[in-house]
Order: structure tokens, then C-alpha cells, then sequence
């Protein structure tokens, strides 16, 4: 919680249900948000999780909007089969395709349509080999096979993929790029956290590897929340780098929303230059009006069918469809649809 994003996040789901029942003030139903702090820490995670599923596994309105907030895939690795067993609705946004859970819905992009999305690119240049720079946890590895067969449906060759652990010294990563600098293939696709692909970039600039003869094209989960993780020295060395991310279409209440978390920065961190908005954050406040919807939805049963509440809420989320403030929000399989990408251009800062 005392991370950028899950300052956030936190933010955007809060005032989600503040402004959902004030534009729905005669529902009879309310949900309440209980957060629980992970520190960081997997096991804590997995601890706080088990004790809410115990404490309120008879009360429907707490245990069934469990939302996991980080971007630590381990944490939700052990949290999701937990819940499933439960039966209880946890909406993640952390995870791979591979874990296939009913109970599960994962509030991110869709990797497969980001991969297509990137090889056009490449392609729409006339660019014919690349590398795949990423990072080396199992999401990563998964991803590689995404970007495996959208690249070859473009005949475009992938000359190698490279894996970068987070705990990798700088020499190691200057090891890694040593090897891809000697490869003479200058075309680089990264898909990693902002903070380890921003030691990546730095090295590399470090080495003459950014610069014309080189074309680096990162993935959302490095643009998406770039300008509060990192320094001076490192924005300086994204200039010309090409970022890919979430589409969002601007609205009104785009604007209202980002205008109130503006302000409420400018109060709280006032030495920060850009106050930048996650695209999780406006999910999580789309994900907290569809549960919202869906409880009030299963309101009127709640008296006469209890012991079928968790499949019901499970079946209400399913089929939730509406135009929220990121655009059309809907679930395909428990994977929230996309919405497609912008191309963003990182000048300056």
C-alpha cells in the first residue's frame, strides 16, 4: 500500500464507491472495501487473504470483492486457488492466461492481442528480426510464446529471447546486452516492470545501444506507470523509445476523475512533477462499479437463495457489460476484454 501504485489504486476504488452511491443513492445494497497490507511480502498476502475468506465466509458483502493490487504475480499465484476453493469472486491484476480458474477474473491486458498489436508495428516499418527482452518470473516466459507466434504470423523473425532477472546485478544485465549488441540485431522488445527495464535502458544507453540505429519498443507494464519510479538520469534515456499502451478514451469523467487525483497529489506529494494516472487504476474503479452493479443486481434474492449467492455474483460479473470510464467493460472467460493501445512516444519527461 505505500507503493505508487497501490496509493493508486486504493485511491480510484475508494472513491469509486463514494461515486457510485451517490449516483445511486436509492440502492438498497452497499459494498465495503477492507484492505489488507502484503508489505510486499507473498506470505503476508497469503495470511491476510486466508484469515478474511475465514472471517467472512457467511457474510457476502465483505469476502466477495477480494482484489489483489500488486503486480507481484506470486502473491497471486497463492491467493487465487485459495479463493476458488472458497468460491469466493477475486478480481487480480497479477496473473497469467494458465491459471484457469472459474472464480477468477484478471484485470489486465490481454497478452495475446498486445503481442499482434506490437508485431504490427514492427511490420508497418518493413522490420524483419527482433529480440524479445523480458523478464524472467513465469508471466515473462509465458508472454515469449505470444510474441513467438504473432511475430512469425508477420514473418518476422524473433532472433532471441532474453531474460533479465529483477535481481540481476548491472553487470549481468551488461552481460545481456553485450550479447544482443554483438547479435547486430537492433530492433528490441521489452516486456518488464518500469523500474528493471529502466536499469535495462540505462545500461544500455550506457553501452551506445539507444540512439538511431536502435529501435525499443516497450509493453504497458513498462509505460504504464513510468514518470513516479524513476529519476532524472533514466527518463533521459528513454527519448525515442516507442511505448505501447492501454487505450483509454477520453471522456469527461476521465477528465473529472484524473482532475480530482491531480489535486489530491498536489496536496499530499507536492514535490512530484507528474502525478501520472495507471491504467489499473481506472480498471479498478470500473471493476468496483461492475461488482457494485452486480451485488445490487442480486439484492432482491439475497433473502431466499444464500447458499447459491457465490455462483450467482460469479455468473452477475460474468456477463457485466458497460461503458465505463476505460472504455467498453466486459469479461471474455474471466479475462477482461481489450480495449486496444495507443502508441506513445516518450519525449523528455
Amino acid at each position: 500500500m505505500e507503493s505508487w501504485i497501490g496509493k493508486s489504486i486504493d485511491y480510484f476504488m475508494t472513491f469509486a464507491i463514494t461515486d457510485f452511491y451517490a449516483r445511486n443513492n436509492n440502492y438498497r445494497t452497499r459494498i465495503v472495501l477492507h484492505t489488507r497490507d502484503s508489505k510486499g511480502d507473498p506470505s503476508q498476502a497469503l495470511s491476510a487473504g486466508m484469515i478474511s475468506f475465514s472471517l467472512f465466509s457467511d457474510v457476502f458483502l465483505s469476502y466477495c470483492q477480494m482484489v489483489q493490487p500488486r503486480y507481484i504475480y506470486l502473491e497471486a499465484k497463492l491467493l487465487v486457488p485459495i479463493a476458488d476453493k472458497a468460491k469466493v469472486p477475486i478480481f487480480s491484476f497479477a496473473g497469467s492466461p494458465s491459471m484457469k480458474y472459474p472464480f477468477l477474473f484478471l484485470i489486465k491486458e490481454d497478452e495475446l492481442v498486445m503481442s499482434k498489436s506490437i508485431a504490427t508495428v514492427v511490420d508497418s516499418f518493413g522490420l524483419r528480426d527482433v529480440i524479445f527482452l523480458y523478464e524472467d518470473l513465469d508471466y515473462g516466459r509465458e508472454t515469449l510464446s505470444y510474441f513467438l507466434e504473432s511475430f512469425q504470423d508477420k514473418s518476422i523473425r524473433v532472433s532471441q529471447g532474453s531474460a533479465i532477472s529483477a535481481l540481476s546485478a548491472d553487470d549481468q544485465i551488461t552481460q545481456e546486452l553485450q550479447k544482443i549488441k554483438i547479435s547486430h540485431t537492433t530492433v528490441i522488445v521489452v516486456h518488464m516492470s518500469s523500474l528493471l527495464a529502466s536499469r535495462v535502458i540505462l545500461i544500455a544507453k550506457r553501452l551506445g545501444m539507444v540512439g538511431e540505429e536502435y529501435a525499443w519498443i516497450v509493453t504497458y507494464k513498462t509505460i504504464d506507470i513510468l514518470q513516479p519510479a524513476v529519476d532524472n538520469e533514466v527518463i533521459e534515456s528513454y527519448p525515442g523509445v516507442i511505448g505501447i499502451r492501454s487505450y483509454i478514451p477520453a471522456s469527461g469523467k476521465l477528465f473529472n476523475l484524473t482532475t480530482k487525483w491531480y489535486n489530491e497529489c498536489c496536496i499530499k506529494y507536492p514535490s512530484l512533477a507528474s502525478p501520472e494516472v495507471s491504467v489499473l487504476s481506472i480498471w479498478a474503479f470500473d471493476t468496483i462499479w461492475a461488482l457494485a452493479e452486480s451485488v445490487q443486481r442480486l439484492g432482491f434474492q439475497f433473502s431466499f437463495v444464500v447458499t447459491q449467492i457465490d455462483l450467482m455474483l460469479q455468473y452477475e460479473v460474468s456477463k457485466t457489460r458497460f461503458r465505463g470510464v476505460s472504455g467498453d467493460f466486459q469479461f471474455n472467460v474471466g479475462k477482461l476484454v481489450s480495449n486496444g493501445f495507443k502508441i506513445v512516444n516518450v519525449i523528455h519527461n
